[in-house]
This record gives structure tokens, sequence and C-alpha cells, in this order.
């Protein structure tokens, strides 16, 4: 059962990886911005939180579980900064340019 544990925890940061992947798509083929910062900023503490959990599982260096925790304090306040700032919001992306064609680019009918 332990060297189960060490491969779901490896399992959960590359679903980690693909939630960025599939977060960007989506708001691409929504047409709404969504900036890699935003999805970054989501995502970064909780990747560095089960980052530590998988090197303390593994019997890696303790100095590591201590950086890779030290490293998520940072990510949960730029993350929470950021959404207080509202910066997390899909909004969406402003209509192209006229082409000036059509009734409203003729203004003398």
């Amino acid at each position: 059962m332990d060297a189960l544990l060490p491969w779901a925890l490896d399992v959960a940061l590359g679903a980690i990886g693909l939630e960025v992947l599939v977060l960007l798509a989506w708001a691409r083929a929504r047409r709404t911005e969504m900036r890699p910062a935003d999805v970054v900023g989501q995502l970064l503490a909780g990747g560095l939180l089960l980052g530590a959990l998988r090197n303390e599982v593994a019997g890696g260096e303790t100095r590591w579980t201590l950086a890779l925790l030290a490293a998520s304090l940072p990510a949960h306040l730029w993350d929470l900064r950021r959404r207080a700032r509202g910066a997390g919001e899909l909004s969406p992306r402003p209509a192209p340019p006229s082409s000036g064609s059509g009734p409203a680019a003729e203004p003398g009918r």
C-alpha cells in the first residue's frame, strides 16, 4: 500500500497540469479571456502542497518538503490578492472592430 501512495500523488500532480490546459482551452472555446497567470495563481499553491506531501511520502529530503511548504504560502497570498482585486474573473473578449459594411456603417441612411 505504501508504494501506491506516491504513484497516486503523481497522478494528482499530473491532473493539476492537465487542469491548467483544459481551463485555458475551455476559456478560449467560450471566447472568454483567461490569462495564464489567473490559472496558475489558482492552482500553484495546491500543486506545491501536493508536491510537499509527495516528497515526504516518498521518503525525500525534509528540506525539500519544507521548501515546498514555504513556497506555498506566498502562492496562496498571491492568489488571494488576485481574487480580491477581481483578476481571476472571466471577462468577455471585446467584439472585433466593424468591417465598415452593413446598415450601421452607412450614416446617411
